[in-house]
């Protein structure tokens, strides 16, 4: 509990130095990124206590799916979804500035939670890209994440389309055309699982916790840190898209499960 503590300690202290909401960090988004930090910290924890992998391999294993959950795929978002983003310039910028906080996150969970000698793994992965059927899994499970996206985003339309249709809006949100929506989605697709075989094929957890810990990753870091507990956005938005973000991180983390760890045993 204390390496978990000290791993949202640092956690704060980021959010506190870049704080994603605009203005004065507010106490109610400092506890909620002390709340995320935990959290973080303890998914961090039982994904490097079974890390059996050298140590640059554990910091960049870790690093690449924190970067495209936190970072790399909010950040494609925003400059589709936000006028806040508008340049490719700030779009360059945003992407290198964020991998180098998704590596500063890696380095601090590497040297707070290392590897426990004595664990004892159970499954792992392969995949050989070079082979069809590993090829083809990793297509479709990628391909099914805008799919996923679609339908539990229809299923909250009604109640968030007004805060992206409303040109007075001062959330900078907006709303692109089908096509490009689900465009991006792919990219994002494509991203979550490159960034997630590394990790795949260095653990040995059971397809349960596979589930769990792939959900809680996706959910921590690409809602809980970097939307819910921002309060420049209204309650309403947050906790609509919480709940949609909760559903996609569980329902792609059940189809990564399956496709590229149950099938792909050794």
């Amino acid at each position: 509990m204390v390496r978990i503590a000290s791993f949202s300690v640092f956690y704060l202290a980021v959010a506190y130095i870049v704080p994603l909401q605009q203005g004065t960090p507010t106490l109610g988004y400092m506890i909620g990124a002390l709340i995320t930090g935990l959290l973080y910290g303890a998914i961090l924890l039982y994904l490097e206590s079974r890390l059996h992998v050298s140590s640059v391999r554990r910091i960049l294993t870790i690093a690449l799916p924190i970067y495209a959950i936190q970072f790399l795929n909010p950040v494609l978002e925003g400059y589709f979804f936000t006028t806040r983003l508008n340049s490719p310039a700030t779009l360059l910028g945003a992407m290198v500035f964020s991998f180098v906080l998704a590596l500063l996150y890696s380095i601090a969970a590497f040297l707070v939670f290392p590897a426990e000698a004595s664990a004892k793994p159970d499954e792992t992965v392969s995949l050989n890209l070079r082979e069809y059927q590993s090829l083809l899994k990793v297509i479709i499970t990628a391909l099914s994440w805008p799919l996923i996206y679609f339908v539990f985003g229809s299923i909250i339309a009604p109640v968030v389309s007004p805060y992206y249709n409303d040109p007075q809006s001062p959330y900078y949100l907006v709303l692109p055309d089908l096509g490009t929506i689900m465009m991006v989605q792919a990219l994002r697709g494509f991203i979550y699982v490159a960034s997630l075989i590394p990790l795949l094929s260095s653990l040995r957890l059971s397809a349960r916790s596979t589930l769990l810990t792939l959900t809680g990753l996706m959910y921590v870091g690409g809602g809980l840190a970097i939307f819910v507990i921002v309060e420049t956005f209204p309650l309403t938005l947050r906790v609509v898209h919480g709940l949609e973000i909760f559903a996609d991180s569980l329902t792609f983390s059940a189809v990564v499960t399956y496709l590229l760890k149950m099938c792909s045993r050794h």
